[in-house]
């Protein structure tokens, strides 16, 4: 029994001292150069980041930074929206076309879209949702679309217009998310617009870069520092976590993408992996 109560002593102090650790300072484990500037990114946990070029090429690359899969479209177009948090396939949004074409894990077309004119005037973005539909921003109109598009039914619409706080600003959309129930909107100036699943405009919120959602939180970068705001407090402007990356002063990332284990960090041409 002594045996027993001394070891259950050494071990609570041994997990409160482990407490008290600093948080070790995250490693820079690899630096690629990319063969293009990204116009967007995605990932799946499980297969890896996916990485979108301006002529339409898709690259996967794994946690070392080694490309491991590559897609080569036989008509140009540009990606502006990808998508691989589903399953094993993977969406890519071309906005010139108004159209998408769904992938396998092994970046092989399964099949192409193009959205209906009469139902959509102009998509300036599109996020995919789990179950295959699409929300629209829809800038012909000026209205927030949810769209399934095998039966080529709108399912819900909003009135971009009456929505005051979006009016009052210099509102340029370059990204869409889907989030646990929510939809964030990603605009140039920094700013996330945030709605509700069924496109009710709940409220903006403003960060200094490119910002990331994982495990409940929004990560960013600023003067050198991974940080992590909560997601559901009142008050967004608590940093929840704090992580120094020895990073350049003036570099911002062009995206970022952050798991358990890796941060991904984008700048220009240029891929940086960190071990957090």
């Amino acid at each position: 029994m002594k045996v027993l109560y001394f070891t259950a002593i050494w071990v609570l102090i041994y997990a409160q001292s482990c407490l008290l650790l600093p948080a070790q300072t995250p490693i820079k484990l690899y630096e690629i150069s990319l063969p293009a500037l990204p116009t967007c990114i995605s990932a799946n946990v499980s297969e890896g980041v996916y990485v979108a070029e301006g002529k339409g090429v898709i690259r996967q690359y794994d946690s070392t930074g080694r490309q491991v899969m590559y897609y080569s479209p036989t008509n140009v177009a540009e990606v502006t929206a990808l998508e691989a948090r589903f399953g094993r396939r993977v969406f890519a949004f071309y906005q010139d076309t108004q159209s998408f074409t769904t992938f396998n894990r092994f970046l092989q077309p399964i099949e192409s879209h193009r959205l209906n004119s009469d139902k959509i005037g102009f998509a300036q973005t599109v996020a995919w949702n789990a179950d295959q539909t699409l929300w629209i921003w829809d800038s012909q109109d000026m209205t927030l679309k949810k769209y399934n598009p095998l039966t080529e039914e709108i399912m819900l619409q909003t009135n971009l217009v009456s929505i005051a706080e979006l009016q009052e600003a210099d509102i340029d959309i370059v990204a869409m998310q889907g989030y646990e129930n929510r939809l964030y909107v990603f605009d140039r100036q920094g700013r996330i617009w945030v709605f509700d699943y069924f496109g009710i405009f709940l409220q903006r919120l403003s960060y200094p870069t490119h910002a990331y959602l994982y495990a409940e939180k929004i990560w960013t970068v600023d003067n050198q520092q991974l940080l992590a705001y909560p997601l559901y407090e009142t008050n967004k402007a608590i940093i929840e976590k704090r992580i120094a990356m020895p990073l350049p002063s003036a570099a911002s990332p062009l995206f970022l993408y952050i798991n358990q284990r890796f941060c991904w960090f984008f700048e220009a041409k240029k891929l940086l992996i960190w071990r957090l």
